[in-house]
């Protein structure tokens, strides 16, 4: 069984790696989170009846957009970039 420590250690090493993307990959998640928006709008237009799961997906991509760049800002503080 793993020790607490080396958890924790891990932990920390993934929320490193996890923001540590430029500011031009940034701008394409931006992009593809967009796009997907938008296929998640046409679908819960066409079929509103069925559409739970993608309006869930489609109120919380935006949120986890701007949670995600706002832990990039804070995490990238100390770059120019």
């Amino acid at each position: 069984m793993p020790s607490f420590k080396g958890i924790f250690y891990l932990n920390k090493f993934k929320h490193k790696n996890m923001y540590n993307i430029t500011k031009g990959q940034l701008i394409v998640v931006w992009i593809a989170g967009i796009i997907v928006e938008l296929f998640l709008l046409f679908i819960i237009d066409t079929t509103y009846p069925n559409s739970e799961p993608h309006l869930f997906l489609f109120l919380m991509i935006p949120f986890i957009l701007i949670f995600y760049t706002l832990g990039w800002k804070s995490r990238n503080i100390h770059k120019n970039v």
